[in-house]
C-alpha cells in the first residue's frame, strides 16, 4: 500500500534520519550534558502534540505536573550548571537549534506514530528501519564517500552494535509501547536515559553517586508515579462519571 509506505517515510525521517543527524552534528560543537538538558525537552512537547493530536491523551494537571517533575530530575542528574551554558551565537548557538529540532522532530514522530494505520509492530518496525538505513546510506554517500575507509574494528563493532541494540530492537519496543501505553508514556521514559546513564557510570566505570543524582532519579520516578498512576486514576473516576445511570 502506497500510503502505508509513506507512513513508514515519515516515521524514519522524524524518528531516526533527522535527529540522528543533528544530534551528531551539534555535539561537536556544544558539551553531552547541555545536549542532554535539550532533549529533555521531547516530553514536553509531546505532552502538548498529544493534547491536540490525540482525542485519547488530553492535558490534564497530573500529566502536566508529572512532566514538570521529571524535567527537573533531568536538570538535578546532569547538574544545574549546564543549564547556564547557553551560548548565544555561532556554532555553539546553531548546534542548541539543532538539538531542540531534533528533540521536536522525536515527539512528532511519536505523537503521529499512534495515527497511522493499525499495522504489526514488526512489520512497522522493519519497515521503518530499511527505510532509515535507505536514507542514511544516500545522505552518507553524498557527504562523507570515504567515511569508513579508515575505521577501525572496534569502530565498526560499536556502530553495529548500536545499529542492533538501541536502535533495532529499541525501535520494536517503541512501537510496542505506543500500542499499548500511549505516546505520553514513552514520552516520560526519555526521562530515563540519563538516569540509567549515570547509574550505569556507576556501576562500570566506578564513579560516585552525589546528591544531585539521587534527587534528580527520585524526581523523575516520582513525575512518572504523578503522570501516569493518579492520571490513570483521575481518567477512571471521569469515565465513571460518564456512564449512563451515574451522577
Amino acid at each position: 500500500d502506497p500510503r502505508a509506505w509513506g507512513w513508514f517515510a515519515w516515521l524514519a525521517a522524524t524518528g531516526a534520519v533527522l535527529p540522528f543527524f543533528l544530534i551528531t552534528w551539534s555535539t561537536r560543537y556544544i558539551d553531552s550534558g547541555l545536549v542532554g538538558i535539550l532533549i529533555g525537552t521531547v516530553p514536553l512537547t509531546v505532552i502538548v502534540l498529544s493534547h491536540f493530536l490525540l482525542p485519547d491523551e488530553p492535558m490534564n494537571r497530573y500529566k502536566t505536573a508529572g512532566f514538570a517533575c521529571g524535567f527537573a530530575g533531568v536538570v538535578f542528574l546532569i547538574g544545574p550548571d549546564n543549564v547556564t551554558n547557553l551560548e548565544g551565537s555561532g556554532l555553539a548557538l546553531a548546534a542548541e537549534i539543532a538539538v531542540l529540532v531534533a528533540a521536536i522532530s522525536y515527539a512528532v514522530q511519536a505523537v503521529t506514530a499512534r495515527r497511522m494505520p493499525p499495522m504489526g509492530v514488526m512489520l512497522r518496525a522493519a519497515s521503518v528501519l530499511l527505510i532509515s538505513s535507505v536514507f542514511s546510506v544516500v545522505i552518507a554517500g553524498a557527504t562523507a564517500p570515504d567515511g569508513l575507509a579508515g575505521a577501525s574494528t572496534t569502530g565498526l563493532l560499536a556502530t553495529l552494535g548500536l545499529g542492533l541494540f538501541p536502535t533495532a530492537l529499541g525501535t520494536l519496543a517503541l512501537f510496542r509501547l505506543l500500542d499499548s501505553a500511549g505516546a505520553g508514556f514513552v514520552a516520560m521514559s526519555n526521562y530515563l536515559i540519563p538516569a540509567w546513564a549515570l547509574l550505569a557510570g556507576m556501576l562500570f566505570l566506578g564513579e560516585k553517586l552525589t546528591w544531585h543524582i539521587a534527587a534528580g532519579f527520585a524526581l523523575i520516578l516520582a513525575g512518572i508515579a504523578v503522570s501516569e498512576h493518579l492520571g490513570a486514576r483521575a481518567r477512571r473516576r471521569t469515565a465513571a462519571r460518564q456512564m449512563p445511570g451515574r451522577s
